[in-house]
């Protein structure tokens, strides 16, 4: 509790825009997931839509993962640097 106390204080900023994009990344996985059951569910009838949006949500889960991860990266060097201080 104290390290969220500590990440509001001083990088709320930074803190809110990672959960942000980690929750966004999540939805695109989930996404991914309900493409794929509603594509094996209609095997007949594939249409070209549902294609464009795999192949979308993929680079999304991509990017929105990417920036999570640079965020909370340096979200975490700036929190070691005030710690180490």
């Amino acid at each position: 509790m104290k390290i969220i106390r500590l990440l509001l204080k001083n990088s709320g900023k930074d803190f809110f825009l990672a959960a942000i994009f980690s929750i966004l990344s999540g939805a695109s996985g989930a996404g991914i997931i309900a493409v794929i059951n509603y594509a094996i569910a209609n095997l007949q009838n594939s249409p070209v839509w549902l294609i464009v949006l795999f192949v979308s949500l993929c680079v999304g889960l991509w990017i929105f993962q990417f920036i999570s991860w640079v965020l909370i990266n340096r979200l975490y060097l700036k929190l070691l640097k005030q710690i180490s201080l």
